[in-house]
């Protein structure tokens, strides 16, 4: 099956009463812990998306894929496998909306094997550290998104790991403006997004070194009157989404594509 193809088949897929009414379900059960919800709507928007999109030959075929368990985050994974043509993936997730993981998983699954596509599709939570080791060897690649404490951990210990950020917010504010902050700070728990939260202790110099160097979010977020920290943000961030006094999650339009 090719790639339109996959993607038409997806579609009929999400149009089946019986996974919207799952999908409820695990909507249900997930949110007993988290806010995190992917709808069927949502679910053919990431479809038309990707219908204008080419597919690929990537120069792996298998690849271990460490996340947190972010729903729209496994779809665009299920599309990906198909769109660069991978034979094997190896998803590791902690709890974090494990019932809607394991429902995309699964209709992945089924699509692959309806349509005799010899593809290994395979979610894993709270992973034990040997099993990553050892896939780490296994696997072409290991990909951590948005999973920077994962990448942090084991990057010297497994070969050609690679990061790549997801709904990552850096933030640098002032006291003033600690209750946005806090805004942001909950909205990233309940979603599942990464904050990294940057201490005023340390000078703004130091944590727009931080920020460049370690490249672990995709959103820096200045929360500051101060005209020259201003200055200075705008012009040595090297993020590609840079904010000032505005709340980032109006602000940025994030993108997974890879």
């Amino acid at each position: 099956m090719d790639y339109k193809k996959f993607l038409k088949e997806v579609r009929l897929k999400l149009s089946e009463k019986e996974l919207k009414t799952k999908l409820q379900e695990m909507i249900a059960i997930d949110q007993k812990y988290y806010e995190k919800k992917i709808t069927v709507e949502e679910l053919l928007e990431i479809v038309s998306e990707y219908e204008t999109k080419e597919e690929r030959k990537s120069e792996i075929t298998s690849c271990q894929i460490l996340t947190i368990g972010n729903p729209e985050i496994i779809f665009r994974l299920g599309i990906e496998v198909v769109r660069n043509h991978l034979k094997e993936v190896f998803i590791s997730i902690d709890d974090f909306c494990l019932a809607q993981d394991k429902l995309i998983v699964a209709m992945f699954q089924k699509i692959f094997y309806e349509n005799n596509m010899k593809i290994q599709f395979i979610l894993d939570n709270l992973t034990k550290e040997e099993i990553l080791l050892e896939n780490g060897k296994k696997y072409d690649k290991t990909i951590s998104i948005s999973d920077s404490y994962r990448y942090y951990a084991y990057q010297d210990s497994i070969p050609n790991m690679l990061f790549y950020p997801y709904h990552i917010f850096e933030v640098y504010a002032d006291d003033e403006f600690e209750d946005l902050k806090r805004r942001i700070y909950d909205y990233c728990e309940l979603n599942g997004y990464e904050f990294i939260n940057h201490d005023e202790e340390l000078t703004l110099e130091e944590v727009i070194s931080l920020m460049n160097t370690r490249g672990y979010g995709d959103a820096a977020v200045l929360l500051s009157k101060d005209e020259e920290k201003q200055k200075l943000f705008r012009k040595k961030v090297h993020l590609k989404n840079k904010i000032i006094n505005e709340n980032p999650l109006k602000k940025v339009k994030f993108v997974l594509d890879f």
